[in-house]
């Protein structure tokens, strides 16, 4: 097959920018890192254009394929529109890999450490759209959790213990990437302290 390097730009312009959103993905997962959010908002316009840059490229051969010789002209027209088809796939895994990473980057980790000597009956946190109880928590244990808002607002913790009712605002504001993953202690005294875990 003559031109085949233009069938192969065509497939490096589709699995170049799916690999790197991949690891980037992988990689907020992992740390949310700032700087990964910009890059994948870089990568979408790239993507776009290596996209189009693709497609021209696979036209082309298809254009130049149709002088070959009939056996190979076949499997030429038949490797074309396998490029295309592939290249356009990126499009709605792109939106996939947006609306996961928008989920990532809106929920917060929670540590909420009982350090009372006291059992809470229940601990809840709240947000203008969602509630999440969790239950009660023994002294000297621990909860991990992530929590998701919904919708934008203050999120607060709210514990109950003895029919006493204590609350806190955990930092940040529920918001495409606002909060801050926290660490909750309820101190002796059942005061309620909230550390940022990431500055």
């Amino acid at each position: 097959m003559k031109y085949r390097v233009l069938l192969i730009s065509g497939f490096i312009c589709w699995g170049g920018p799916l690999l790197a959103a991949t690891i980037g993905l992988f990689a907020y997962w992992q740390t949310h890192a700032q700087l990964l959010v910009n890059i994948g908002f870089l990568l979408l316009v790239i993507g776009f254009i290596l996209g189009l840059v693709g497609i021209g490229c696979v036209l082309l051969f298809l254009l130049l394929n149709m002088r070959s010789a009939e056996p190979t002209r076949q499997k030429g027209r038949r490797n074309g529109f396998i490029g295309i088809g592939l290249i356009l796939l990126n499009i709605p895994l792109a939106l996939l890999y947006s609306l996961v990473g928008g989920h990532l980057a809106s929920q917060i980790y929670l540590e909420i450490v009982n350090d009372s000597p006291y059992r809470l009956n229940q601990v809840v946190i709240i947000s203008a759209a969602y509630r999440l109880d969790l239950g009660e928590l023994e002294p000297g244990e621990q909860i991990d959790t992530y929590y998701h808002p919904k919708a934008e607002s203050d999120v607060k913790i709210q514990i109950v213990s003895n029919d006493q009712v204590k609350e806190a605002t955990i930092s940040g504001y529920a918001a495409m990437f606002g909060l801050d993953d926290s660490r909750i202690i309820i101190t002796t005294d059942s005061e309620i302290i909230i550390q940022k875990l990431k500055p």
